[in-house]
């Protein structure tokens, strides 16, 4: 009786650690994970799919992902044409980490097109990078232990709207907007003259000789919407050299509203 009751306790605290670790589960209740270590023996049978924008799958994506951007025209059918005729393989799909929608929504649209074995690797591409190393590509390379960013050194570039907005004003400082053109009809007052430069120009002009001899000394102040894709900008900064940098928390969607 007592075994019995050490399982059952066992098993709700594992649901419950499962329900905080991974919250958007229970909403997709019909779609099934896939943890690292499954799919790390699923690689090479199963067809992977990174659904996320072109920028953020060129930084780091799983060695051997296909890229269906999620937010492209068509998803179905590009997902369709990576994975071939056979809709009884095994299908994987994936994005930035637990709290990534667009993971479960990709799985769930290739679900419902008739795919028979849908997975959702919703662990996200850091978690794989930092258990299966050799398998992860960072700007098409195979990432070394030492080139993973942690947390801790990302969140202490990290800065609430009043520290950003009261330093990207100070003499020495260049304030950037990443967005995409959709995204900037919502600006805060302190923001409007920004230049802007999407994440994709940006991470060209990081290596032209006329940005950085323009930048290189000055420290830059970058937002995009909702503080996801700086992220991935960090670590075209770090690649390239540059130390100075100082990201909006949330983004500017979380500052002015309307996510």
């Amino acid at each position: 009786m007592r075994t019995a009751c050490l399982v059952l306790l066992l098993s709700s605290a594992a649901i419950n650690v499962s329900a905080q670790q991974y919250p958007l589960r229970a909403k997709y209740p019909d779609l099934v994970p896939i943890s690292t270590e499954q799919l790390a023996h699923a690689i090479g049978s199963a067809v992977v799919i990174d659904v996320r924008s072109e920028f953020e799958f060129s930084v780091m994506h799983v060695d051997g992902a296909v890229h269906v951007d999620l937010a492209g025209t068509d998803f179905v059918g590009r997902l369709s044409a990576a994975v071939g005729a056979d809709r009884s393989k095994m299908v994987v799909t994936y994005c930035n980490g637990q709290t990534c929608e667009k993971s479960y929504e990709g799985a769930e649209a290739a679900q419902k097109a008739g795919f028979s074995r849908v997975r959702v690797y919703d662990a996200g591409i850091l978690e794989w990078a930092r258990m299966a190393r050799g398998r992860t590509l960072l700007f098409g390379k195979a990432v070394q232990p030492q080139q993973i960013i942690p947390e801790s050194r990302y969140e202490a570039h990290l800065a609430d709207a009043a520290t950003f907005e009261r330093g990207a004003s100070a003499p020495g400082a260049v304030l950037i907007d990443v967005r995409d053109a959709q995204q900037r009809a919502k600006t805060a007052e302190f923001a409007r003259k920004a230049e802007w430069l999407s994440v994709d120009r940006l991470v060209r002009e990081l290596d032209a000789a006329a940005f950085r001899s323009r930048y290189q000394d000055k420290t830059l102040y970058i937002f995009d919407n909702v503080g996801k894709q700086v992220r991935w900008v960090q670590y075209a900064l770090e690649a390239k050299g540059y130390s100075r940098y100082v990201f909006l928390k949330d983004g500017m969607a979380g500052l002015v509203g309307g996510r």
